[in-house]
């Protein structure tokens, strides 16, 4: 059982006793006018919250704009609304807490992150995104740079000192491409590269603009500056991932007439194509494109011995490119040693790399290898682009390959829609070698040796009389002067 005595005098209220004697001494030890005096504090308190002005008011700053619910508000804009309020309190039990345990920061210099934004600034970031990913607000920024404005018309100096957290914010924000606005201006070098790239490809600048989104005009002058907005070379770099296996379309006549006019105008301008950017290198302005077209790994095989191994199928494989390249690391290191004792130690046959030589002085390209089109060649070898709307390299590359998979003359004929005596005449002008497949022989044909070879050149030497004997395999006997009469 518990008991409670109430003061008549004061109306004082003892706390539940266990005993009317344990209650009578509790009041009698209580003070009437310290009880008093608390009341009375306590309806002035009442009294005073009372007073007070919950409405909302409004942010009156021209720059800044604080939210409801914050302590900036509440003593900034001397708001008194309860979610004003409820921040303001939350803030100062904080700061009570830190300070009884000792893990008050306070505030520290302001010069270290005044630098430190200044940078980000250089770098071209500007105050709104600053404010953006630190999620300080933009009037502690422009305290810390440039000061407050006074009454009189000049200009208080920067702020000294900040508070901790705000330093911690600020100097978590680092400079790179992934933090600057989408209107900061940034080396044009990698967006040109990656548009001239895509034209060489067969994509005209037109048919780039529509899917940019930009008229054909803007979209020039963009290439023509050192300097494009970041945004524009975001939108260039998502389209050239996208593109850049990709050649556009040119079935109909139209669309093949502006996929070779656009390559023409990009050969005539020595536009690099994709393969030839490293994508660590496209966008360094020191850096230059891979124009040889040699097939790195083919190389590192050469260097590596492979040709002194035997490896057939990748001396068939090398092209002049890739010769010319192994010829000059070969050179570097071997440097003791001439082109002769180079290609020896490589496994490289001189005598063509001696005529690589001389084609790549004299400027000349070897047949059947300049600007190739895959898709064209893959239409031509499927019979479904007609010669008369080829062109000529690349029906002398869809013969090379057709004639790589042992198919005879006529059969290739029949697959591209040439006549048999052109791609005779084509394979023997490109040096083209015509590798039979078994499946395509005559019934009994015999590919052991030179037996075609043999037959003729017995056939052109040897009577008609002693060529019965040899057609069945009887042995030759030299011819006797008839006796004389």
């Amino acid at each position: 059982m518990s008991v409670r005595i109430t003061c008549t005098d004061c109306g004082h209220r003892t706390s539940p006793c266990r005993s009317q004697a344990q209650a009578a001494y509790a009041i009698r030890q209580h003070s009437c006018a310290k009880e008093l005096a608390k009341q009375a504090a306590a309806r002035r308190g009442r009294a005073r919250r009372a007073a007070v002005d919950r409405t909302p008011k409004p942010c009156l700053h021209k720059r800044a704009d604080h939210r409801h619910g914050t302590h900036a508000c509440y003593v900034l804009d001397r708001c008194r609304c309860a979610p004003c309020s409820a921040a303001n309190s939350s803030y100062e039990k904080r700061r009570a807490k830190a300070h009884a345990t000792g893990r008050f920061t306070g505030l520290v210099d302001a010069q270290p992150t005044r630098e430190h934004v200044r940078a980000l600034m250089a770098a071209g970031i500007g105050l709104k995104r600053i404010t953006a990913l630190s999620g300080v607000s933009a009037g502690v920024l422009n305290k810390l740079i440039y000061g407050t404005p006074r009454t009189e018309g000049a200009r208080r100096p920067p702020c000294r000192r900040i508070t901790w957290e705000t330093a911690v914010r600020l100097q978590a924000v680092r400079p790179g491409p992934a933090t600057l606005a989408g209107g900061a201006l940034v080396d044009a070098t990698g967006t040109r590269r990656r548009v001239q790239a895509l034209v060489a490809l067969g994509w005209s600048k037109q048919k780039i603009a529509d899917r940019l989104g930009m008229t054909r005009g803007n979209f020039g002058h963009t290439l023509e500056n050192a300097q494009v907005r970041l945004s524009t070379a975001r939108a260039v770099a998502a389209l050239y991932e996208q593109l850049w296996d990709t050649p556009p379309a040119h079935a109909q006549w139209r669309d093949l007439s502006a996929y070779n006019r656009t390559l023409r105008y990009a050969r005539e301008h020595h536009y690099a194509p994709p393969l030839a950017w490293a994508d660590s290198d496209i966008d360094d302005p020191a850096a230059h494109p891979n124009l040889t077209g040699y097939d790195p790994d083919a190389v590192a095989a050469v260097m590596a011995g492979a040709l002194v191994e035997g490896d057939e199928d990748l001396a068939l494989a090398l092209t002049r490119a890739d010769r010319l390249e192994c010829l000059r690391r070969g050179r570097e290191a071997f440097a003791w040693h001439n082109d002769r004792q180079v290609c020896a130690r490589l496994g490289l046959d001189y005598q063509r790399l001696a005529y690589d030589l001389a084609s790549e002085r004299s400027g000349r390209t070897p047949r059947g290898t300049a600007d190739v089109d895959e898709i064209a060649v893959a239409r031509i070898m499927a019979g479904d682009l007609p010669p008369e709307r080829s062109r000529a390299a690349d029906r002398v590359e869809a013969i090379r390959r057709l004639a790589a998979q042992g198919l005879p003359d006529q059969a290739i004929a029949d697959r591209t829609g040439l006549t048999k005596d052109n791609v005779t005449a084509i394979r023997l002008r490109n040096g083209i070698a015509s590798t039979i497949a078994p499946e395509y022989l005559p019934l009994g044909y015999s590919t052991v040796g030179s037996h075609r070879q043999t037959r003729n050149r017995t056939s052109r030497s040897t009577p008609s009389a002693v060529r019965a004997d040899t057609s069945e395999g009887a042995a030759l006997a030299p011819r006797r002067r008839p006796p004389a009469a």
